[in-house]
C-alpha cells in the first residue's frame, strides 16, 4: 500500500486537490498556457492524466511551472514550430 501511495497515490491525490481548490499561481499559468496551446496541453496537461506524478513539482509551484512553459516555448522555436 505504501508504494501505490508513493508511485501514484499521492500525487493523483495532490493533483486533483490542486484543481479542486482554489487554483493556484502554478495552475493558472498552466492552464492558461494550455489553453492556448494545444501541443503543451497534449504533452504536459492531459498526456500527464495517466501518470500524475508527472506534473510533480512543476504543477504546483508558479517559478517551475513559468520553467516548464518557458522550456516547452524554446524548444517550439528551436524546432520551428
Amino acid at each position: 500500500r505504501e508504494d501505490f501511495w508513493e508511485y501514484h497515490g499521492e500525487a493523483a491525490y495532490t493533483f486533483n486537490n490542486i484543481l479542486l481548490e482554489p487554483l493556484t499561481d502554478a495552475g493558472r499559468a498552466v492552464l492558461g498556457f494550455a489553453a492556448e496551446n494545444r501541443e503543451f496541453a497534449n504533452q504536459h496537461f492531459t498526456g500527464n492524466f495517466n501518470k500524475p506524478k508527472n506534473f510533480f513539482p512543476w504543477f504546483e509551484d508558479a517559478a517551475l511551472a513559468e520553467a516548464k512553459i518557458r522550456e516547452f516555448q524554446e524548444q517550439q522555436a528551436a524546432s520551428g514550430g
